[in-house]
């Protein structure tokens, strides 16, 4: 990657943002998310679901979903769905994604803990969660 890589809050709901986010969940779906724009627009508009993006120039080249968890004892965030670009694997993109997720959560909210989902057969994820710490 020649261009710096910036991670920041997704908050663009333009189609385009929403067609990049698309572009990448259906690499890790193997098909299209079938989120129509408006259900996104609602989703990154509100506070339950946070996007944190990856982004080469204009150029999302990955994305984390932060899932906000309130109950009577906690207040916790759920880091899930973290999608790297085929392009852009490999490069240490998805640990520095991860602690950007981590980051924004201590310094944006005041949750006490953030706990990980994903798929135990994704041996990508099990290396970058297991040096983060979740495992």
């Amino acid at each position: 990657m020649s261009e710096r890589l910036e991670f920041r809050r997704i908050t663009d709901v333009e189609s385009s943002t929403y067609l990049q986010v698309e572009r990448l969940y259906a690499q890790l779906f193997d098909r299209q998310t079938a989120m129509s724009h408006w259900r996104f627009i609602n989703l990154i508009s509100g506070n339950l679901v946070v996007l944190i993006g990856g982004f080469v120039g204009k150029d999302l080249v990955a994305v984390a979903s932060l899932v906000e968890i309130r109950t009577l004892s906690r207040h916790a965030f759920l880091l899930e769905e973290v999608v790297v670009d085929e392009k852009s694997r490999g490069k240490g993109v998805g640990r520095k994604l991860v602690q950007s997720a981590v980051r924004y959560m201590l310094s944006n909210t005041n949750a006490t803990r953030i706990e990980c989902t994903f798929n135990e057969d994704n041996k990508a994820a099990w290396a970058i969660y297991e040096k983060e710490g979740f495992i």
